[in-house]
């Protein structure tokens, strides 16, 4: 009996359970939906499919009805409201007997690479774990892949979404656990967030904001709850802050017409900003911003600022009050940066606030002022921790000063992640860091991360110890990020495909299929026991490779692509190469080796076979290794019943054929330990029997000593296969069982063991990650560069000379380094200065005023190829004082009595401001004299100084000054005095 059950689980899943006859229906519905006690009898609709009496079950007879062998059973599960989207159909099959069931929960994975799972297994060839799993649906393939990864690592807000979970170890920009807000801190911004990794314990490591580690930053403090437990709330983040920001300017100022010119009628434009908070508001916060700063230019030193202020308006209400409460303030400031102030107020009653803001201070009609006030956010605060959660979670709280550092938010933050989940050790599972498949799929089992956990003794722990180690030593590993929802079967359905397996349910616990070779046959097929044989081939045209992309572990998590030549080609000729996914694997050795062995499984299983069999209590079920001896397959390949054993000699029931000179063997199975077991003994044909000397025929076969016979009884004559030693019969896996009204029908493909054989042998290329070739030809020549200016300054009271260079910009061939040569003009030796292209100018020194200086230039290439020289272009060295302040005129010196009157007109300058008078005895000179008055008078100003020196001859000199110079002296104007 079949049922279909439709269930929370998601992703349209198919569950085949066999059970045997007696049991009622709510025996059969407990044991065939998985975390049954979990699901309310009402949404489960059960019903009988075909037969004499089809139709629903009421609830009310679940225990009373009993169904009879053959019958099927569909039973849907209605999701409930917090159900993931989906649907899960289990299919219950009634045998006569008590049987496992075949592959169970199996079936349905054929969409795991829906929602969550963007699978990546194409179909390549006839792959076991690609037919028990067929591949996901393109347009699924890149959800939730990180496929924004190209564009760096964003931070994102993702409401009413699941929590993303981390599978082995990746580099990832968490979810914000809240929007980032702002703090202000005096003057200084910060920016204070929470982060949400996952579900359950992490280790965090690697922690960056873009490309660029934390400890490059200044004052950066972070908190981390690693999600081992409940935390309680953190210390960064104690209370709820929603900010909503709005960058509004706010004005008060002469109303301009649509030019921009003033209207001139005394109006004013000076709005009145409304908002409101959100509700259940305890207190707002209102923060302004002075994009360029608050001062005021000194008007007397235009080199220096002086402090300006700015007056707000603030009134505000709780939301339908009509009381307002009023405040005015004023923000005073000596600040030529960027600033930003803070004002935070209480309300009495909770709710929404409504927030009135306008500039009360007109702005100033002078660009002597810098005052330029905006409303930059409107923050809500309440006093409740924001985070609430039912799940331990991974959280980090980040604390950065924004100032100079950020451009406004932390969006960007990003860390490594490992998830820690139960790994077997060799001994025991225990809670450690791990890539291994087996380890994830028994968390995908077993973690409450998703909606329905099976208990522990649902798995088979001596399968999924067999198979962890068999993980770790084929290197097999999954690393993942998943945030979008999907079901529990699709994630496992991944987990396992990455470690070379695939899930199956018996009917009471979760095992797994491995595929790999084996020798453990599970049945023996011939045409004796089974009919309606059928056999089909494909012969594709394979590509020359195939092209994965993949999240490099090597580099950063950085999105790469890596390129597997098809075996017996190299790189350089692949053409044509197709695109596979790899969900999970993250290191390019283990890329390499996966992707080669894809290529291996379609090389080797291009064909399948079917056949029917009669039994619905079959022991055999997918995935399963059967031998079959079916001369569709191999015409060497016969079977026969055994009638009779005498000694070593058994006598067929059919004839086989045989050629001389080779060695041939028989397979045949005994019951041993409640078990089948295949047993392959190496036989001697024995006489030819054909009446044609061309073929070799016989009935009779001796069975080599040290080799096992079979048994014969009255009941029961053996099927045995014959066929040449090692090639007896064709081994396969069932990939596909489907029940028929008076069994199964099987469809296998070959076993393959070269395979792995192949893929054990692959040693995977060295790998960089680099892109393309460096070219060996030569780059060619870059263009000429310019001589865009010369100009000589005083700098440091030294004589420089600046020259600037630009680059070709319409030359393909890009400057590494652009020459510069100089030399005064007459010296044949030039002077060379290297720069790059990016400094656009040298500063050349060891000139004066009047040199003339000869200039060129040139740019050379990155392989050191040079472009022409620019025209050698001349400058002379100019005067960089002031201009010379004229000297005093009609300077006199008269004997007045006792007094020498020493009269002079100042200077025709504006910039006079003083007169100095300096007096010398003898013959002294002007540097001699000594300074004996100054005297503040403007140009052109006739002064008089009266001296009284005494007897003695004199010399005076007369300089004017003002303006940071002073002129050449007048003078001497020489006197004796009696």
């Amino acid at each position: 009996m079949r049922t279909t059950v439709a269930s929370s689980f998601g992703g349209d899943m198919t569950v085949d359970v066999v059970m045997p006859a007696g049991l009622t229906v709510a025996e059969m519905i407990d044991r065939a939906v998985p975390g049954r006690e979990a699901i309310a009898r009402e949404r489960l609709v059960v019903s009988i499919i075909g037969g004499d009496r089809p139709g629903e079950i009421l609830t009310a007879s679940w225990e009373r009805v009993r169904l009879k062998p053959g019958m099927r059973l569909h039973i849907d599960v209605v999701p409930g409201e917090n159900a993931i989207k989906g649907v899960l159909n289990v299919l219950v099959s009634i045998a006569a007997l008590a049987v496992a069931g075949p592959l169970g929960a199996a079936l349905g994975l054929g969409q795991f690479g829906q929602a969550l799972l963007a699978a990546g297994l194409t179909f390549l060839g006839n792959a076991l774990v690609s037919i028990l799993f067929p591949p996901p649906k393109q347009k699924d393939r890149d959800k939730g892949r990180g496929a924004d990864r190209i564009d760096g690592f964003q931070n994102r807000s993702r409401p009413n979404e699941p929590i993303r979970a981390v599978f082995g170890k990746m580099r990832i920009a968490p979810d914000y656990a809240i929007p980032p807000y702002t703090e202000i801190a005096g003057d200084i911004q910060y920016v204070r967030t929470a982060f949400v990794v996952g579900i359950g314990q992490h280790i965090l490591s690697g922690r960056r904001i873009g490309d660029t580690d934390i400890a490059q930053y200044e004052e950066v403090q972070t908190e981390t709850q690693d999600g081992a437990g409940f935390g309680g709330p953190l210390n960064l983040i104690r209370s709820t802050v929603i900010e909503d920001r709005y960058g509004l300017e706010l004005v008060n100022r002469e109303k301009l017409n649509d030019v921009g010119e003033p209207i001139g009628d005394g109006s004013r434009e000076n709005p009145m900003l409304v908002r409101f908070t959100a509700n259940h508001a305890s207190s707002f916060t209102v923060i302004l911003g002075f994009p360029g700063g608050l001062y005021e230019v000194d008007a007397e030193l235009a080199d220096d600022t002086d402090p300006w202020r700015v007056t707000i308006e603030m009134r505000w209400r709780e939301f339908g009050s009509p009381v307002w409460q009023d405040e005015v303030f004023t923000i005073e400031a000596k600040k030529e940066v960027a600033f930003f102030r803070a004002i935070e107020r209480g309300v009495s009653a909770r709710g929404p606030i409504e927030v009135s803001l306008r500039r009360a201070s007109p702005e100033q009609d002078s660009n002597r002022f810098v005052e330029q006030v905006s409303l930059i956010a409107l923050q809500t605060n309440r006093p409740e921790y924001p985070i609430i959660t039912d799940r331990p979670l991974c959280i980090e709280g980040v604390r950065v000063k924004a100032t100079y550092q950020l451009n406004g938010t932390l969006d960007s933050y990003n860390l490594i992640a490992s998830r820690v989940t139960r790994d077997w050790t060799g001994a025991a599972w225990v809670p450690r860091e791990t890539s291994n498949p087996a380890a994830h799929a028994l968390r995908v089992l077993t973690s409450d991360e998703g909606p329905f956990p099976y208990p522990d003794s649902m798995i088979d722990w001596e399968a999924f110890q067999d198979w962890h180690n068999f993980c770790a030593g084929k290197g097999l590993k999954y690393d993942a990020e998943i945030i979008d929802e999907g079901s529990t079967l699709q994630r496992l359905g991944e987990v396992c495909a990455a470690g070379r397996a695939a899930p199956r349910f018996t009917g009471t616990k979760w095992t797994i299929v491995i595929d790999r070779p084996s020798n453990d046959v599970v049945a023996h097929f011939s045409p004796l026991e089974v009919s309606e044989i059928k056999w089909q081939t494909a012969y594709p045209r394979h590509p020359d490779g195939y092209r994965v992309q993949f999240l490099d572990a090597t580099n950063n998590y950085e999105v790469s692509e890596r390129v597997i030549p098809w075996p017996g080609r190299d790189l350089a000729s692949v053409e044509i190469a197709e695109q596979i996914e790899m969900p999970g694997k993250t290191d390019p050795a283990e890329v390499w080796r996966e992707a080669r062995r894809k290529q291996y499984e379609a090389i080797a299983r291009t064909g399948s076979f079917s056949f029917s069999v009669e039994g619905m209590a079959r022991p055999e079920t997918r995935g399963d290794l059967v031998a079959c001896s079916f001369d569709i397959l191999d015409q060497t390949l016969w079977s026969s019943r055994v009638a009779q054993v005498r000694d070593r000699r058994l006598i067929l029931t059919d004839t086989v054929e045989f050629e001389d000179g080779k060695s041939y063997a028989i397979r045949f199975e005994r019951r041993q330990a409640d078990r089948n077991v295949s047993i392959v003994s190496r036989v001697v044909p024995g006489v030819n029997t054909s009446r044609d000397p061309a073929i070799r025929q016989t009935r009779i076969l001796t069975v080599v000593d040290g080799f096992e016979i079979p048994i014969v009884t009255e009941d029961d004559m053996p099927v045995v296969g014959f066929g040449p030693l090692g090639a007896e019969t064709v081994k396969g896996y069932i990939v596909e069982a489907v029940p028929t009204e008076l069994g199964w029908r099987y469809t296998c493909i070959p076993d393959a063991p070269e395979i792995d054989a192949n893929t054990d042998a692959e040693i995977p290329p060295l790998w960089d990650g680099r892109v393309g070739d460096i070219p060996s030809a030569a780059e060619g020549t870059p263009g000429t560069p310019s001589i865009t200016f010369v100009q000589a300054q005083i700098e440091n009271d030294a004589y420089v000379i600046r020259v600037g260079v630009a680059e070709d910009p319409v030359s393909p061939v890009r400057a590494a380094t652009i020459e510069v040569d100089y030399r005064e003009q007459g010296n044949t030796n030039w002077t060379t200065r290297t720069i790059i292209p990016a400094s656009g100018g040298v500063s050349i020194t060891g000139f004066s005023a009047g040199d003339v200086i000869e200039i060129r230039a040139r740019a050379v290439g990155a392989g050191g190829t040079p472009s022409a020289y620019t025209a050698i272009r001349t400058y002379t060295a100019p005067n960089l004082g002031p201009t010379p302040m004229p000297a005093p005129t009609q300077l006199t010196a008269v004997q007045n009595g006792a007094e020498i009157d020493v009269s002079w007109m100042n200077s025709n300058d504006s910039r006079v401001s003083q007169a100095q008078v300096y007096r010398g005895t003898g013959s002294q000179t002007f540097d001699q004299a000594g300074l004996i008055a100054s005297i503040n008078s403007g140009p052109t100003d006739t002064r008089v100084l009266a001296d009284t020196p005494g007897s003695g001859t004199y010399r005076y000199w007369v300089t004017c000054s003002g303006g940071g110079t002073t002129s050449d002296p007048a003078g001497p104007a020489t006197i004796t005095a009696p």
